[in-house]
């Protein structure tokens, strides 16, 4: 069975190939891109992640304490 950290991983490098890949970037790959990092990011770190740009939150995770694996909103 893979490790959250590692599914979150694999997650967040097929959300990018689909961002690179395409001809022009939609709005729905760029939130896809976004929330897998942050997803990847917060569980690595064990802390809340926000993706902002601009002044238009894109994406936000809950964050995974790496000690207890417990979610927190």
């Amino acid at each position: 069975m893979k490790s959250i950290a590692r599914w979150r991983r694999e997650t967040f490098l097929e959300r990018a190939r689909i961002y690179t890949d395409a001809r022009v970037p939609t709005d729905a790959a760029a939130q896809a891109l976004c929330s897998a990092f942050a997803e990847m990011l917060a569980a690595d770190r064990g802390e809340r992640v926000m993706v902002v740009i601009g002044t238009v939150v894109i994406a936000r995770s809950v964050a995974v304490t790496a000690q207890q694996g417990v979610t927190t909103r």
